[in-house]
């Protein structure tokens, strides 16, 4: 199975035209996977990505695992559109708005006064929450799949810069190996 990355913009009414149907139905076993407390890689705009369902605390704590990162490290969220932003945010300033309206979707990404929405797993604690929306087809058509944001860190181990070549969607325990394995791998343009 096979996902390319680009570096295009995309809504997620544009996904269907600019993704094949294999993909798509990734997509669809990714959105089964994330709902089912599952951890999910795909591609972004900027890096591999790294996911789980922000409402689901095992499964954002999976992330920190599989990962080996830091607990009190919070992790970025991933949203679909805009509107979103008051779901996770409590305070959100014009500059915000205005910064979103003119970058997003995009590699910008906002840290906002949290809402009591945001899971203190997500944040590490703290009182704020990164958000951005991605411009790729893929995150966008999860997060819209999940009804909820999705937590999305770069598939690499803390603190190591990797070039991620080919990546893996996988739905994976915290104590054994992967239930479910499908290999990707970015393709030439």
């Amino acid at each position: 199975m096979w996902l390319t990355k680009t570096a295009l913009c995309y809504t997620v009414s544009e996904m269907s035209a600019h993704i094949s149907g294999t993909v798509r139905d990734q997509v669809e076993r990714g959105i089964s996977i994330l709902r089912d407390g599952g951890l999910v890689a795909f591609p972004t705009d900027t890096v591999y990505g790294l996911g789980a369902c922000a409402r689901l605390p095992e499964a954002v704590a999976r992330v920190y695992d599989a990962k080996h990162r830091p607990r009190d490290m919070a992790l970025p969220l991933l949203l679909a559109h805009t509107g979103q932003i008051n779901t996770v945010a409590s305070e959100v300033p014009e500059i915000a708005w205005l910064l979103a309206d003119r970058f997003w979707p995009g590699a910008l990404t906002l840290v906002l006064h949290r809402s009591g929405s945001v899971l203190d797993v997500v944040t590490g604690g703290g009182a704020t929450v990164a958000v951005r929306v991605p411009a790729h087809p893929v995150p966008l058509a999860l997060i819209e799949g999940v009804g909820a944001p999705v937590v999305g860190t770069s598939a690499n181990l803390s603190g190591i810069n990797t070039v991620i070549t080919e990546i893996l969607i996988c739905n994976c325990p915290v104590n054994g190996g992967p239930d479910s394995i499908a290999s990707y791998e970015k393709t030439r343009n």
